[in-house]
């Protein structure tokens, strides 16, 4: 995990988090997996900030490729990824809207059949070029009924 940006009120706060979707012993189930997982946390936030009054939302940013991983720290141990997918991931939800879920090509071809994305669209990412980035439809794909947002 990433620490989050120590910023002002109103400014974002970002945490990158990383989960075991996919690996070796999922098939091709890793992407629906993580999509399924954003739409589980952007359902949470949205209770929390309900419940505490709080305008809290969260983006979510999805790239499907290769870490590495491991345990960092002498004193305090933590275990974390590295790589360009991380940083790949990263851009990626930084372009997603808030309470939004947006995705890499490569996690768009992994679960376009499971699931409705909008078409492509064309975005400069820093460090990485152009890419493909999808959006997730979340009335269709999260059960939801304020209609698309991404």
């Amino acid at each position: 995990m990433r620490r989050p940006h120590r910023g002002g009120e109103g400014q974002d706060h970002r945490r990158c988090l990383s989960g075991g979707f996919g690996g070796q012993a999922s098939g091709d189930r890793g992407a629906g997996e993580a999509i399924a997982f954003a739409c589980d946390i952007i359902r949470s936030i949205r209770v929390f900030a309900q419940e505490t009054d709080l305008d809290v939302q969260v983006r979510v940013g999805i790239h499907t490729g290769p870490v590495v991983g491991g345990v960092v720290g002498s004193r305090r141990y933590a275990y974390d990824y590295w790589g360009d997918t991380m940083n790949v991931a990263s851009r990626v939800e930084g372009i997603a809207q808030p309470g939004g879920i947006a995705v890499s090509e490569s996690t768009y071809l992994s679960a376009r059949t499971a699931m409705p994305f909008s078409g492509a669209e064309l975005h400069t990412l820093k460090g990485v070029g152009e890419v493909k980035i999808f959006r997730i439809d979340r009335a269709s794909v999260c059960g939801e009924d304020e209609g698309p947002i991404a």
